[in-house]
């Protein structure tokens, strides 16, 4: 890819294409908030609770940016950014949701946490499955 080329750039907002998944989720969260209450005697307890979720679950229930240009690829999200240099993208793990960009050839366990996972919205998934492959270069997934 030459370095002039327009970065690659989409927003996946997973809730939106799966509100069902939204809704049970969100029961989940705050009867897990209320069982924490009710078992520590506390309603802090419980709000505690469903805070940790709602942050570990931010990028389900909030828009994530994803963006490739000739040096990084970099995933954007309410709290934060994480970017890997392409050049260092050794395997490319994929599925109907996401992609995981890894700087490993291996797989190991903790792939999900040492790579970079790009969601992917289900309307474009085709096309930018093909773009971000293309932009990678020769790393088979």
């Amino acid at each position: 890819m030459s370095d002039d080329a327009a970065p690659l750039i989409w927003t996946s907002w997973p809730v939106r294409e799966r509100p069902g998944a939204g809704v049970l989720g969100g029961v989940v969260v705050l009867g897990l908030g209320a069982l924490a209450a009710v078992l520590v005697s506390h309603w802090l307890a419980g709000a505690a609770t469903v805070v940790a979720f709602c942050i570990a679950l931010h990028r389900f229930y909030l828009p994530v940016r994803c963006s490739i240009d000739g040096e990084r690829a970099r995933v954007r999200t309410v709290l934060g950014e994480r970017s890997m240099p392409v050049a260092s993208v050794r395997r490319v793990s994929h599925d109907e949701r996401a992609i995981l960009l890894q700087s490993r050839s291996t797989a190991t366990s903790l792939d999900i946490a040492r790579g970079l996972l790009m969601p992917l919205p289900m309307r474009e998934h085709d096309r930018l499955l093909q773009a971000v492959l293309a932009r990678i270069g020769g790393v088979r997934s």
